[in-house]
């Protein structure tokens, strides 16, 4: 297992994970693992630093504001580097990975995610940093990336899940969403649902939908002959449909609403982000080239 400073390179393709050792983070990070190990790639740990500002003393009103390393870093270093000798242990095939970085947490595991297989965090934002703007770390980061990215909630032990499930719309990147749903129920032979939920039940039959699902999926099943596959469709919120079926599932597989979008996220996919049961992994649109 390498220590930090880690060169960028090694991000590309691999499994990056946002820690800092508290309870979402440890899901976040166990999640990570079993992804990176079911892949057969690198698993790379990344403790974002914060700073916080210091109060300026007498006679240095306007001068810009003092920072200094957050309290405890020595102590959180200390966790990441436990946690990661602890994933090596348990998986010793594994190659594990430490990054440390100062910044916001959201912006510096959206940069450095770039070329990476997945990012991974941990879900209500307190499992990457103690102190950033927005209550959902999560959806600010999912929102700015330009690979996959999985936020995971606490888990909840006993529970019975029923695989994959993949929300589709006209909106999003419905051809990436379904290739990373896919290769997540083939890999760990899981069975996957396909749902296609909308209040506007008028412009488009239940059979025009279901005839543009199977054409979306064809070429998936044809890949993914194993997968089994069912489809629904769904009249009502697309978020209250997709939070309803994930308290069953192994992972939400959603995507981004397409480029240009003053709000990249959208409501529904930052309210299954904020509130799912269980993983959710957010799909961006394909990067336009050069």
């Amino acid at each position: 297992m390498s220590t930090v400073p880690l060169p960028r390179p090694a991000l590309a393709g691999a499994v990056v994970v946002g820690y800092d050792g508290r309870p979402p983070a440890d899901a976040a990070l166990a999640w990570a693992a079993g992804e990176a190990s079911a892949t057969r790639r690198p698993l790379v740990m990344v403790h974002v630093l914060t700073m916080t500002p210091m109060m300026a003393g007498p006679g240095l009103a306007g001068l810009a504001t003092l920072t200094a390393p957050a309290v405890g870093d020595t102590v959180q270093r200390t966790t990441v580097q436990r946690a990661a000798a602890q994933v090596a242990e348990r998986l010793p095939q594994l190659t594990v990975e430490r990054l440390e970085v100062r910044g916001d947490p959201a912006v510096e595991l959206a940069d450095l995610s770039r070329g990476a297989h997945v990012l991974v965090v941990g879900s209500r934002g307190t499992g990457i940093a103690r102190a950033v703007p927005s209550a959902q770390v999560g959806t600010r980061i999912v929102a700015q990336v330009t690979c996959p990215a999985v936020v995971v909630p606490t888990s909840h032990p006993g529970r019975i899940r029923r695989g994959v499930l993949a929300g589709i719309s006209v909106r999003t990147s419905t051809p990436e969403v379904l290739d990373r749903a896919f290769s997540h129920a083939d890999l760990h032979d899981l069975p996957l649902t396909v749902v296609h939920a909308t209040q506007d039940t008028l412009r488009a039959s239940d059979e025009d939908r279901r005839r543009w699902i199977g054409e979306a999926v064809s070429g998936h099943r044809a890949r993914h002959p194993n997968v089994r596959v069912e489809i629904r469709l769904a009249a009502g919120r697309p978020a209250r449909t997709l939070l309803g079926l994930a308290e069953r599932m192994d992972l939400v597989v959603v995507g981004q609403h397409a480029a240009g979008s003053t709000n990249p996220l959208g409501h529904v996919r930052g309210s299954i982000v904020d509130r799912s049961p269980c993983p959710v992994m957010v799909v961006p649109p394909p990067t336009p080239g050069p």
